[in-house]
């Protein structure tokens, strides 16, 4: 069996852009992309702690000085708001070794779409 937290196949993508806006403004942009194959997020293998696969987004765009003294950007982590498991668990004193079905299986969930602004200052 494959181990736990290892997907058969991954793979990550990043672009950037930047593009001067006027005599002293840059804009700059950057979206990331990772992709993850189907993988198993607990440490007995238990299919019910599997995690389909998936892809999580993170984009940026700021706009700032060209010298980079100062820069504003609006960011957004896992932008399309995947459901995924970080770790999956048995339940406390809730697994039934003779009956799967009545089993309770907990998990830790992965941060869920998340938005900001950014104020970054160089002396």
């Amino acid at each position: 069996s494959r181990m736990s937290f290892a997907p058969l196949w991954s793979a990550s993508l990043a672009a950037s852009y930047e593009r001067e806006l006027g005599a002293n403004l840059m804009l700059r942009s950057n979206v990331a992309a990772k992709y993850t194959s189907k993988y198993n997020t607990g440490s007995d293998l238990h299919p019910s702690k599997a995690q389909d696969e998936l892809v999580l987004v993170n984009a940026r765009i700021g706009v700032g000085a060209a010298d980079e003294k100062w820069t504003v950007e609006l960011w957004a982590n896992n932008l399309f708001d995947q459901d995924y498991l970080q770790v999956g668990f048995n339940g406390p004193y809730q697994v039934d070794e003779s009956n799967d079905a009545i089993s309770v299986y907990n998990a830790f969930l992965g941060q869920p779409r998340t938005f900001g602004a950014t104020l970054r200052l160089r002396y």
